[in-house]
C-alpha cells in the first residue's frame, strides 16, 4: 500500500435541520485498503459516505481524494473524473438499478459515460467478462433486474461499479438485505476483487462479524462521532470505548477468524 492516503476526511460535519448527523469526523484510507465505518442505525456512517461521494454537501471540513479537495464545487470535467475514479454500491440493489434497462446496459453505463470502448464488440466483451468476474452468466445479460435474486442484483451493482476500474468503491450496507449465506458470498467476492484489482474499499456496515472478516481497519461511529478507530483485530481483541464493547457484546455467535 502506498504511504500517501487515497482518501482523507478532515473535520467533516453534516446537519439536517437541527439534527447534527455527522460531527467533526476525520479518517483516511490507504490505496488497496478495506476500511469500514460501523455503528447502529442513525450513527451517521451512511451520511458520511454520501458526503464523500457528493450526494450531500458537507457543512464543515474537507474531503481530499487522490490529493485533491472534492468537498467544494467541481467543474463538469472534474465531476466526470471523480465519477470515473469513485463509485458507490448502495444498500438496496433493486432500487439502485434501473428497472427498465437490461442488465447488459446497466453494467455498460459507466463505459458509455466515459467512452471506455472503441466498438460495440469491445463493449459487449467487457460487459460479459465483468459478469463472469462477479459470478453471473453472460447469457443472463438481456434480463431486467426484477428477474434476479437479491444476491444476484448486488453482483450486478458490483459489476456496474467495477467495470470502469475505479480507484475507490464505497459500499453502503451492501449486505443488509441479503441472507447470511449470500452475505458470505458477497464478502468473499469483494475480497477476491480487491486481491485482483487492488481496489480501495470504504465499507459501511453494522454486522460486526462480517466487518471483521472483511476489514483491515475499522472506525466505530456513535451519534455522528467516531469513538474508536484501529486495526480490525486490535479493535476486536482490545476494544477501549464502552460503546464498542457493547457492540461486541451483542454478538451472540462466534466471530469468524478472518
Amino acid at each position: 500500500m502506498a504511504d500517501e492516503p487515497i482518501l482523507q476526511v478532515k473535520g467533516l460535519s453534516k446537519s439536517f435541520g437541527n439534527v447534527r448527523a455527522v460531527k467533526d469526523i476525520s479518517f483516511s484510507l490507504r490505496q488497496g485498503e478495506i476500511f469500514s465505518l460501523v455503528g447502529e442505525s442513525g450513527s451517521g456512517k451512511t451520511t458520511a459516505a454520501r458526503c464523500i461521494i457528493r450526494i450531500y454537501r458537507p457543512d464543515e471540513g474537507s474531503i481530499l481524494f487522490q490529493g485533491k479537495d472534492i468537498s467544494g464545487s467541481l467543474s463538469r470535467a472534474g465531476q466526470l473524473e471523480l465519477a470515473k475514479n469513485m463509485q458507490m454500491i448502495f444498500q438496496d440493489p433493486l432500487s439502485s438499478l434501473n428497472p427498465k434497462k437490461t442488465v447488459f446496459d446497466i453494467i455498460a453505463s459507466g463505459l458509455d459515460v466515459h467512452r471506455l470502448y472503441g466498438s460495440k464488440k469491445e463493449r459487449a466483451e467487457k460487459v460479459h467478462a465483468m459478469m463472469e468476474e462477479v459470478g453471473l452468466s453472460p447469457e443472463l445479460s438481456g434480463r431486467r433486474p426484477i428477474q434476479f435474486s437479491g444476491g444476484q442484483r448486488q453482483r450486478i451493482a458490483i459489476a456496474r461499479a467495477l467495470i470502469i476500474r475505479p480507484s475507490l468503491i464505497i459500499a453502503d450496507e451492501p449486505l443488509s438485505s441479503l441472507d447470511v449465506s449470500i452475505q458470505s458470498q458477497i464478502v468473499n467476492l469483494l475480497l477476491s476483487l480487491r486481491e485482483k484489482y487492488g481496489i480501495t474499499l470504504l465499507f459501511i456496515g453494522h454486522d460486526l462479524r462480517m466487518v471483521r472478516f472483511l476489514s483491515d481497519r475499522i472506525a466505530v461511529m456513535q451519534e455522528g462521532e467516531i469513538v474508536e478507530c484501529g486495526k480490525a483485530e486490535d479493535l476486536f481483541s482490545r476494544p477501549s470505548h464502552p460503546y464498542t464493547q457493547s457492540l461486541l457484546g451483542s454478538i451472540l455467535s462466534p466471530v469468524p477468524n478472518g
